[in-house]
């Protein structure tokens, strides 16, 4: 796709965090903290998953919205 991939480690992650949402979303939301392009959006059906982006500044969108914006 184009784009570097980094691994951020299961031990290295925020124990809280890893609790609240999982692994996974955590890599998803580090992922869009270290790209940093104000038009990069995390693209997601988790609700929880896109609060905590919104919560630390990272643009974050449900599935339904963006294909709402691309019927209207």
């Amino acid at each position: 796709m184009g784009m570097d991939e980094g691994v951020l480690r299961l031990l290295e992650m925020p124990q809280e965090l890893v609790a609240t949402i999982g692994a996974v979303d955590v890599s998803v939301l580090k992922l869009g903290l270290s790209l940093g392009h104000p038009r990069s959006v995390v693209i997601s059906i988790d609700n929880t998953l896109i609060e905590k982006c919104r919560d630390e500044g990272v643009l974050a969108k449900h599935l339904c919205e963006v294909i709402a914006e691309g019927i209207s």
